[in-house]
Parts: C-alpha cells; structure tokens; sequence
C-alpha cells in the first residue's frame, strides 16, 4: 500500500512540474487567453453532452416500443378507419341512450 502512495506521489509530482514549466514558459498574456481557451472548450464539451443526453432520455425505449432498435429508426403507426356500430348514428336514439345513462344512479341503496 505504502509503494502504491509512493507512485502516485511520484506521478502527481511529475505532472505538476511539467504543468508549471509549460505555464512558466508563457507570458501572463498568454497564460490568460490559454485559460479562456480552456474555458470555452471544456464549457462547449460539457454542454454538448448535457445536451444530447437531455435529447436521448428515453430515445432507446421508444425505439424498443415503436421501431427498431437496433438501427435506432422509428416507425409511425397510421390511423386507423373508426368502426361505425350500426344503430349508434347521431340522432333521437343517441339523445336517448345519454338520457338513460344520466338518470340511472351512480350507486344502488340498500
């Protein structure tokens, strides 16, 4: 465990002096337009990613449910034609099954 430390102390220190004579070498100037750089790369990778994983939630099931999954196309469903009961067309006869309905009580007494 102690070798381990060891190493990992003798990397992060590797790393932090090459890191500083990188940035010794560059004038303030520059050191300030890296760091905007920087900035704005991260900032653009980071959104890129909230992003489209914000856009992907879900995309996968709805696949699953509507398409393909595996080439990640979806299909659309068409509409359907209504089937019309016969005896069901709008007139006296559907004023009085609404009526019927209406009047009969939601609950029975005992």
């Amino acid at each position: 465990m102690y070798k381990i430390k060891q190493t990992v102390a003798r990397i992060r220190n590797a790393m932090d002096d090459g890191l500083q004579r990188m940035c010794g070498a560059l004038s303030p100037d520059k050191r300030v337009t890296t760091v905007i750089i920087m900035i704005a790369v991260f900032g653009t990778i980071s959104l890129y990613i909230t992003i489209s994983s914000i856009y992907n939630i879900g995309w996968r099931d709805a696949c699953i449910q509507y398409g393909n999954a595996e080439t990640g196309s979806m299909s659309i469903q068409h509409i359907q034609q209504l089937k019309i009961v016969p005896g069901t067309h709008v007139g006296s006869s559907s004023k009085d099954i609404i009526n019927n309905q209406l009047n009969q009580p939601m609950y029975e007494r005992k």
